[in-house]
């Protein structure tokens, strides 16, 4: 066999299948780290809207932790949250698929047949939603004060909060959300670090920025966690849509067990 006639680059085709979509990804650690630091400059964005509501209210007087939270008005939260959801969509498709004309396969997005992928879809679902009973459960018994906050916590919700409001909060938490983040996580970093660094390498280093990503100590651990086994999924079924699928469900029961509607 003349070795001469094997292909250097890896092809469009390639990426239409699942087995090899994560293994061979033309991007790495270089767009990995660029699209980490565009994501922090982002979030400068929404944080000095919040900063100037908070000082033309007077509310940063005297006022810290969760008082000043508070303070934010539910619809600056939940804008700010669309707003990083969508630059860390468009961050994974533009430093990713986009930038080396690549289909979207090469995220994740590979076809699988319907029972397979509801079947892992299912049994990723329950591993999540044991990983965060037992955490729950665990600190509930051990230290109570580092309980993760609910969904209405987080977004400063109260009984009187709109329909409208709950609307938008539906659409970025239990859609755009688990969506945004499955395609960045999984899809972008952990397929870019695997190509690189070794699938079990890669696995360990996208759930740990999976979880320093939701920026609240409480929910770092159990983050963690879910983050290796969705990682774990993507690989072994080559398709990001088990754990897109797994992730909406787990919200979408958060949703309407903590926000009260």
């Amino acid at each position: 066999m003349d070795l001469r006639s094997l292909p250097t680059e890896p092809t469009q085709d390639q990426y239409a299948q699942p087995q090899r979509a994560f293994l061979s990804v033309p991007w790495g650690p270089g767009e990995i780290a660029l699209s980490i630091a565009v994501l922090l400059g982002l979030f400068l964005v929404p944080a000095l809207i919040v900063a100037v509501q908070l000082a033309s209210s007077g509310a940063l007087e005297g006022v810290q932790g969760q008082a000043v939270e508070a303070e934010i008005s539910p619809e600056l939260l939940i804008f700010s949250t669309i707003f990083l959801q969508v630059g860390t969509l468009g961050l994974a498709y533009f430093l990713g698929p986009r930038r080396y004309g690549l289909s979207m396969a090469a995220l994740g997005f590979a076809s699988m047949p319907l029972g397979r992928a509801a079947a892992w879809a299912l049994g990723t679902l329950a591993v999540s939603l044991l990983i965060g009973y037992v955490y729950v459960a665990v600190i509930e018994a051990v230290s109570p004060e580092l309980l993760p906050p609910t969904l209405a916590e987080q977004l400063g919700l109260d009984d009187d909060a709109s329909s409208m409001t709950l609307f938008f909060v539906f659409i970025t938490v239990v859609l755009l959300a688990p969506l945004s983040e499955e395609v960045f996580h999984r899809g972008f970093v952990f397929a870019g670090l695997a190509s690189r660094w070794g699938v079990w390498s890669a696995i360990v280093a996208s759930a740990a920025l999976f979880a320093l990503a939701h920026a609240t100590f409480a929910v770092i651990v159990p983050a963690f966690l879910s983050g290796l086994l969705f990682a774990w999924v993507f690989w072994r079924t080559g398709s990001i849509w088990p754990v897109v699928v797994a992730h909406v469900v787990q919200n979408f029961a958060a949703f309407f067990g903590q926000v009260g509607v």
